[in-house]
């Protein structure tokens, strides 16, 4: 099985901060930062097995979108050596749109 570096672009930590916060805010702070824990945890074992989820190679080369727990989906960029998160969407959210925005696909 191939193993990959996982790398978490400054969007993703971005994306993730904003929905940890939410949480914290909204539900609380315990959930939030159990949230953050079970994301991360998640991302780092996409070191191997990374090509799961939903092939969206028609927006970027190599694009996946993996749901998590029914709350998000994470948009990974897979190469023959890394596996780049590049956004985390919460649910609810028009990921489909963003990307293609972002990879100049609109």
């Amino acid at each position: 099985m191939k193993t990959r570096e996982v790398v978490v672009g400054p969007r993703a930590r971005a994306d993730i901060g904003r929905i940890a916060d939410y949480i914290a805010i909204f539900v609380s702070p315990v959930n939030g930062d159990e949230f953050l824990d079970r994301i991360f945890e998640f991302m780092w074992r996409l070191d191997l097995a990374a090509q799961r989820g939903i092939d969206r190679a028609d927006i970027h080369r190599g694009l996946r979108v993996i749901p998590f727990e029914k709350r998000a989906n994470i948009a990974v960029i897979i190469t023959e050596e890394t596996a780049t998160v590049v956004r985390v969407f919460h649910r609810g959210q028009d990921w489909e749109s963003a990307l293609r925005h972002q990879f100049g696909r609109s």
